[in-house]
């Protein structure tokens, strides 16, 4: 169903029709359909866009927060992907007031027009029943009807945030109980700083399953927030303090930087389930990256930095050229097909495509032998591989097989990941090395 055709949106009426039919009714201002016939003939939406659903004999107080949404929100009439019913409708001319049928019981002032609609949906929302074709319908324009159910609704959107907090809380107790109980028994993680810029080489932090011991939170919820600045920034002149928002401060060499980089950049995190730390990014600052000490399967998005370049890693198609992959989604890896885009340095801004069929390895580095050649200072001769494996897909393995390279190839860690014995992170010009006990 597109917009290109108007008749197809309102079904047996035209824009023009349904315009100047409603030129002389009373039940949407004139101003409503001009707009909205301008409106949709360039966009994806209905002109039921800001009325109000009802039925004849609904209450108030059993009108759901999710049908309130839905009847004030536009209707998507075309998008990919998605799951609701699509819906398009012909409105009768025969447009009467209800006067004769049930006032509403929360307001006097309720003006309801009773019209035929015809429907067509893949999935029929409530409260629209297919099976029932008439229906009342408040238009809000109109003396302000919705206000008492705003106020209702409201009210139980309050309640349901109460609600939810409560819950929240309630689980941050049992966690934090939990994590008291095991203390003695789960493993301890510490992280020692082996290079930094603004950090004293052998530093250590020592992190156990309630936190990092003498952390600046003092949460003891088992998760621990790096960041450079201490605190968030004040909502207002009027808030005495800041929020302490980090356990560690990895200081950057540049001020201007730690004000515009203020927040959480990445956290570690005791799993009670499966008793293992797990580290992720968080999105702000300059990104944690883990050393590859050991073969690493490419995933779909991967961000690969070594010197001054970063790599981003998507899978395609012969078939769909433009759609990326994950590399599980095939059963015949030969059919995936790498595509490299290189970023900064020298070689920034170009994109290889590998293809298995043509290629079964590649050599990134600094000498003029390799697949790729990189005029860095900063990479060794033989950077890095990447290799094909027909049950696995496409490997990344630092170095040329044998020697590691001299500063390493470094990934992401834009996804959730277990720390292991002797990992190395980096982050904001520090290193730290990771040993469990």
């Amino acid at each position: 169903m597109g917009t290109s055709s108007s008749q197809n949106i309102c079904g047996a009426d035209s824009f023009q029709d349904v315009y100047e039919r409603n030129q002389t009714e009373t039940y949407l201002p004139s101003n409503f359909y001009p707009y909205h016939i301008n409106h949709l003939q360039n966009s994806e939406y209905h002109p039921r866009t800001y009325r109000q659903l009802e039925t004849e004999y609904d209450d108030y107080n059993q009108i759901t927060r999710e049908q309130l949404q839905r009847s004030r929100s536009p209707v998507p009439l075309r998008k990919e992907g998605h799951q609701f019913a699509y819906q398009t409708y012909s409105l009768n001319s025969n447009i009467s007031s209800s006067s004769n049928k049930k006032q509403t019981t929360e307001n006097n002032l309720d003006k309801t027009m009773n019209y035929n609609y015809t429907a067509t949906t893949k999935e029929p929302l409530s409260p629209l029943n297919t099976n029932s074709m008439k229906h009342t319908y408040t238009s809000p324009f109109q003396y302000q009807s919705n206000s008492k159910l705003q106020q209702v609704m409201t009210q139980k959107q309050n309640v349901n945030d109460t609600e939810e907090m409560k819950e929240q809380q309630r689980q941050f107790a049992e966690r934090v109980k939990r994590l008291s109980e095991i203390i003695n028994f789960a493993p301890v993680l510490r992280l020692t700083v082996i290079a930094s810029a603004n950090l004293k080489k052998d530093l250590y932090l020592t992190i156990n399953a309630q936190g990092l011991l003498n952390g600046l939170r003092n949460e003891k919820d088992g998760y621990v927030f790096f960041g450079c600045k201490k605190k968030a920034k004040k909502i207002s002149k009027d808030t005495k303090q800041a929020l302490v928002i980090n356990d560690f401060i990895i200081p950057p060499t540049d001020p201007v930087q730690a004000k515009q980089q203020r927040g959480r950049h990445f956290q570690i995190k005791y799993d009670i389930k499966n008793n293992f730390y797990s580290i992720v990014d968080l999105g702000v600052g300059f990104g944690v990256f883990k050393k590859a000490t050991i073969p690493h399967i490419l995933r779909n998005q991967d961000l690969i930095n070594f010197g001054l370049t970063l790599c981003t890693i998507k899978f395609i198609t012969r078939e769909n050229p433009n759609k990326s992959f994950s590399q599980k989604y095939f059963q015949n890896k030969e059919e995936i097909i790498l595509k490299a885009q290189f970023y900064g340095g020298y070689s920034n801004g170009e994109v290889y495509e590998l293809d298995p069929k043509e290629y079964q390895e590649v050599t990134l580095g600094r000498s003029e032998k390799c697949s790729l050649c990189f005029k860095d200072k900063l990479i060794s001769k033989v950077q890095c591989l990447i290799q094909f494996n027909p049950n696995i897909g496409w490997i990344l393995k630092d170095g040329d097989g044998s020697l590691p390279s001299t500063n390493g190839t470094w990934i992401y860690l834009q996804k959730e990941e277990q720390i292991v014995d002797g990992m190395i992170i980096k982050a904001n010009q520090t290193m730290f090395q990771a040993s469990i006990h």
